[in-house]
């Protein structure tokens, strides 16, 4: 499934990932432009990005669909479990093949990662769920969008998409020699608090949030 969704290397792909300077990436992310563009600062480097930019560096199909209408939800699950499925049944993810569960993994933890129970399947859930079982196009970089956007306008921030970060600051040209990288985690979270705390304070006539310099003594 992956391979024919052209998602593969965004499966399999491992880089280096920054929990410090993705917390700033969030931190001073703009709103969406009129044309589709988001835009932040990161180490003095400004980045823009659109859904263009993000299929680019993760290597994924420029699709023209971007809107996933082609299911009801009674209909994705019948897409998945087969034509026998009672659409108004409830669908878990205890129904679902090996095979699937793992799709559905990496949907919830790579695609669309999001916190809390991913046991039961909402109407997003099934649909989507539908469309890669039925290895339909998906402007996947579209969607990333779309998430990054909902997760900038949450009061305490879940860090998402720590590779893709990465990739985009690398193809920004940020300088990262130096910089602490480690795993993220799903439980890691982005609030004011947490950014003072990694000695980052926020200035007003650049309008982003800076790493706070040291003062240095003066020799007499």
């Amino acid at each position: 499934m992956l391979d024919a969704m052209g998602w593969t290397k965004l499966v399999t792909r491992k880089v280096k990932v920054y929990p410090q300077l993705i917390k700033i990436f969030y931190a001073n992310l703009s709103a969406m432009d009129e044309d589709g563009m988001l835009r932040t600062t990161v180490l003095k480097k400004n980045i823009e990005f659109d859904a263009e930019t993000i299929n680019h560096v993760l290597h994924l199909p420029n699709s023209r669909a971007e809107e996933l209408n082609a299911f009801t939800k009674g209909s994705a699950k019948k897409v998945i479990m087969g034509d026998d499925w009672d659409e108004a049944r409830t669908l878990t993810s205890h129904n679902l093949s090996l095979e699937y569960r793992l799709m559905f993994w990496i949907y919830n933890h790579i695609i669309l990662p999001r916190q809390g129970s991913f046991g039961k399947f909402g109407t997003p859930d099934c649909v989507w769920s539908a469309y890669i079982v039925g290895q339909r196009s998906i402007n996947l970089g579209h969607h990333m969008m779309r998430h990054i956007v909902y997760f900038r306008r949450r009061t305490t921030l879940a860090l998402v998409y720590g590779m893709l970060i990465t990739l985009l600051m690398e193809n920004a040209g940020v300088d990262l020699r130096g910089m602490e990288s480690r795993e993220l985690y799903n439980y890691e979270l982005l609030n004011d608090s947490s950014l003072k705390k990694m000695g980052y304070v926020y200035s007003g006539r650049m309008n982003s949030w800076e790493m706070k310099q040291k003062r240095t003594r003066r020799t007499r």
